[in-house]
C-alpha cells in the first residue's frame, strides 16, 4: 500500500491571508516573522483545530508556495542511485558512495557509506515499475526535500526537564516537525517589500494525545522562495483546556 505522506503528517487544515501595508518600507531580504494571536476551533463544542496567527515582514516580497509549484527547488523529493547509477533500495545489493537524483536530473553526493536507515515512512517510498508487462512494487530509499513546504511547527510540551517536542515518531527518525505550504495573493504588479498576517490551523489529531491540563508552546518558522528561512519563533505558554473554557 503506498503510503500519502503529505496526508499522514501535515498538520495545516487551513490557511488564511491578510495583505497589509502598500507604502515603501525597506526590510530584510530574509522573512521575520513574530507571534500575534491564538484561536481556539470548535464544532459542537468539541475541539476542531488551534488557530495560530503570526506577523511576517519580507524584504522582496517572495513569499508563498502553490499547489502545482513542485518543480525543482521545490520538488517533494529526490532518488537516492548508488555508484553504479542504480536505485538504492530497502535491501538491495549496492555500492558506495550514494547520490542524490533531482527530477530535472541533477545529481549531488549524498552519502560516503553504503548503509541505510531502518525502514520507516519518511526516509523510503513504495514505488512501481514495469517489468515485462508486470507492475511490481519497490521500496526505494528517498531524501524529501525540505523546500518543498514552506512553514514548519513543532508542538512543544512542558516537563520535568523543559519543553520538548512532541508528535510523530518514526523509527530511526526522531520527532517529525508538522509541514505545510501556504501562499500569499499579492496584488497585480506588487513587488517589493511586503508585510502580511498569517493564519493557520493546527488540526485536533496534533493534540489528541495530550492532556487539558499539559502546558504547550508552538515553535515554527517559515521559507521564501529564494529559499531564506525565517527566524524561529516560538508562542507563549499556553494550556489547552483554558483555550477551550475560553471560549
Amino acid at each position: 500500500m503506498k503510503l500519502d505522506l503529505k496526508h499522514k503528517f501535515v498538520g495545516l487544515l487551513s490557511l488564511l491571508f491578510l495583505l497589509g501595508c502598500e507604502e515603501t518600507v525597506e526590510l530584510p531580504a530574509e522573512p521575520a516573522i513574530s507571534f500575534k494571536s491564538f484561536e481556539f476551533l470548535e464544532s459542537n463544542k468539541k475541539l476542531e483545530a488551534v488557530r495560530l496567527t503570526f506577523d511576517l515582514q519580507d524584504g522582496d516580497g517572495d513569499m508563498g508556495l502553490k499547489p502545482e509549484q513542485n518543480f525543482v527547488p521545490f520538488h517533494e523529493f529526490d532518488l537516492i542511485l548508488d555508484a553504479d547509477n542504480q536505485l538504492v533500495k530497502q535491501s538491495n545489493e549496492v555500492n558506495a558512495p550514494f547520490y542524490r537524483l533531482q527530477p530535472n536530473g541533477e545529481r549531488f553526493f549524498f552519502s560516503e557509506g553504503k548503509e541505510r536507515p531502518i525502514y520507516n515512512a519518511f526516509d523510503y517510498m513504495l514505488m512501481d515499475s514495469a517489468s515485462d508487462g508486470t507492475v511490481l512494487s519497490d521500496t526505494v530509499l528517498i531524501h524529501r526535500n525540505p523546500f518543498h513546504y514552506n512553514l514548519y511547527l513543532s508542538i512543544l510540551k512542558k516537563g520535568k526537564y523543559g519543553f520538548a517536542s512532541v508528535g510523530l515518531n518514526p523509527v530511526g527518525r526522531g520527532r517529525l516537525p508538522i509541514y505545510g505550504r501556504f501562499d500569499v495573493e499579492l496584488p497585480p504588479k506588487k513587488q517589493g517589500p511586503l508585510i502580511s498576517e498569517v493564519s493557520f490551523d493546527v488540526g485536533k489529531r496534533h493534540f489528541a494525545q495530550l492532556n487539558p491540563t499539559d502546558t504547550l508552546k508552538l515553535q515554527f518558522y517559515i521559507f521564501d522562495r529564494k529559499l531564506n528561512q525565517s527566524n524561529l519563533e516560538v508562542t507563549p505558554e499556553f494550556i489547552l483546556g483554558d483555550l477551550i473554557s475560553a471560549n
